[in-house]
């Protein structure tokens, strides 16, 4: 059926010598004939599942050491390979957003934060990540409402809880600039 032989597509992983090196992508459903094709599928699926969560498994484990050594390039191309065998997996998804936004890449650490929460609305690493993020760009305001929905979710999480209060601290501290400013300009002097 065309169902599973887009599974078997997206389930061919080449990995040679203990590396991971990509995904064959362009299989006709006819490449070795209908008959072997049909054999083989069930058999395949079933290795190439089991086989695509080793991979994931060891990419993952690859992926934590780069980022531990703030190799964060390298890091995002290991997600990238993840995300290439399983386009939605949620902890590379998550991790790759945290990457970004560590680089500075902020706009598309929002994008990846939001795919996240289509796939789980109530992910808090999507969410701490995304407000992190709009904080890093000014949006405050929408920072905070992140935070606050997160909070919602799990009240006891204290990143959400520090970044929500630096947060409210930053606006306090400005709004009190303001105020010493209009105050001073309201001082008479003679």
């Amino acid at each position: 059926s065309s169902a599973a032989s887009d599974v078997y597509k997206r389930q061919i992983i080449l990995y040679i010598n203990g590396q991971y090196i990509g995904l064959l992508n362009n299989m006709k459903t006819n490449t070795f004939g209908g008959i072997f094709l049909m054999l083989s599928i069930p058999l395949v699926l079933l290795t190439c599942n089991t086989f695509a969560e080793d991979i994931i498994d060891e990419l993952h484990k690859e992926s934590a050491i780069l980022v531990s050594q703030e190799r964060y390039d390298e890091a995002l191309r290991v997600f990238d390979q993840i995300l290439e065998i399983d386009p939605d997996n949620v902890k590379a998804l998550v991790n790759r957003s945290a990457v970004l936004t560590l680089i500075g890449e902020n706009e598309k650490a929002i994008s990846v934060a939001d795919r996240i929460l289509t796939i789980e609305p109530n992910n808090i690493k999507a969410l701490s990540n995304k407000g992190t993020a709009l904080a890093n760009i000014g949006y405050t305001y929408d920072a905070i409402s992140v935070f606050e929905r997160g909070l919602e979710i799990d009240p006891d999480n204290q990143k959400l809880i520090d970044g929500r209060n630096f947060l409210f601290g930053l606006k306090l501290y400005h709004f009190n600039q303001i105020i010493d400013c209009k105050m001073k300009s309201l001082i008479s002097i003679k």
